[in-house]
């Protein structure tokens, strides 16, 4: 064999060995993640039909729900700052409220009536079925806005700052 051979067998050697690594490690890895990128434009597309559906869903709920829907069952004098006072003594949290505010707002057409609470030092035992009597009310109260702490210098005794509403 000549050197000329040699020379050519080793060109033709080297050049299958770069051809297999352009493979192996650049058109290969580029179809992979051409084909998740694919899949995961299929899935976005999906979960954005799905958002979309469930967006006109939400429109029509609202839309059907009237204001006297959202306002609950209310007796004649329903006051929420008064029922809070009155469902506060009967799960006994009354003693823990630090304050009770009314926050009355026009809001959307309709009036809502709020009130801002913060109970301290309140146990986790009694803050849960109260904020549960609340919640399941025929009235149609909602808790707008809730904040929990817990004292480092009182474990296991809780501060929470609530806002309830209610449409009037």
């Amino acid at each position: 064999m000549t050197s000329r051979q040699r020379k050519r067998i080793l060109y033709a050697a080297a050049a299958v060995c770069l051809l297999l690594a352009l493979l192996q490690w650049g058109f290969i890895p580029a179809q992979n993640y051409r084909a998740d990128l694919q899949a995961r434009q299929e899935l976005v597309i999906k979960r954005i039909q799905e958002l979309k559906t469930l967006g006109r869903e939400l429109e029509q709920a609202r839309e059907s729900a009237t204001a006297t829907e959202l306002a609950g069952d209310k007796p004649a004098g329903f006051t929420l700052f008064t029922f809070l006072e009155e469902q506060a003594s009967a799960d006994k949290v009354k003693n823990s409220v630090e304050f009770m505010r009314p926050l009355n707002e026009q809001r959307n057409g309709g009036a809502q009536e709020k009130v801002q609470m913060r109970l301290d030092p309140v146990p986790l035992n009694r803050l849960a079925p109260f904020l549960t009597h609340v919640e399941q009310a025929p009235e149609g109260i909602f808790i707008e806005r809730m904040t929990i702490r817990s004292p480092r210098q009182a474990p296991g005794r809780l501060q929470v700052d609530l806002v309830f509403v209610t449409f009037g």
